[in-house]
């Protein structure tokens, strides 16, 4: 065993925002593997601190079944950190929702390697309705940001595997 999979696990949603558009990469009903480990947080408020005041950017919701808590490891436990492992699958719950002044959220799922597309008789979890009612809510607070729009250059790739935040979050792992 190493010590990531000893790390309490967390199921439920988690946010992370990226300082750029990747929307163009990620459309309803596909399905992506995000390579390397992923820092999240289980609060909004403080993936806003990590956006920043950029013109694009883009707000992950994510409805994760296998995150790893560190909030209880790490130099900054009220950013409410939660690490997604590599190899982590997501399906792409609905398109991207563009909202004014640059930001674009994408709602995921994770799925395991036992999900099977043609399984319609699954439990509802709610987290899906939870990250609905969660996003709108988001989609108002950032609605006040200044994400103020300016001529962006077509980038020909933008990898789906988003780049950790610069500063806190996973600093102080060793």
């Amino acid at each position: 065993d190493s010590a990531a999979a000893r790390l309490p696990k967390f199921k439920g949603t988690v946010w992370r925002g990226v300082n750029k558009n990747v929307s163009n990469t990620f459309k309803k009903g596909q399905k992506i593997t995000w390579w390397s480990v992923s820092s999240c947080s289980t609060s909004v408020d403080v993936i806003s601190s990590f956006l920043g005041n950029v013109p694009q950017s883009t707000l992950f919701n994510i409805d994760c079944i296998n995150g790893k808590s560190i909030a209880a490891y790490t130099c900054y436990p009220t950013e409410d950190e939660v690490i997604l492992m590599p190899g982590t699958t997501f399906e792409v719950v609905s398109n991207p929702l563009h909202h004014h002044g640059g930001l674009h959220i994408i709602h995921l799922k994770e799925i395991s390697d036992d999900d099977d597309d043609d399984d319609d008789e699954q439990e509802p979890t709610g987290l899906s309705t939870a990250s609905a009612s969660a996003t709108a809510s988001v989609a108002q607070k950032f609605s006040g940001m200044d994400l103020s729009a300016s001529k962006s250059s077509q980038q020909k790739h933008v990898s789906a595997v988003p780049k950790p935040p610069k500063s806190g979050m996973l600093s102080c792992l060793t």
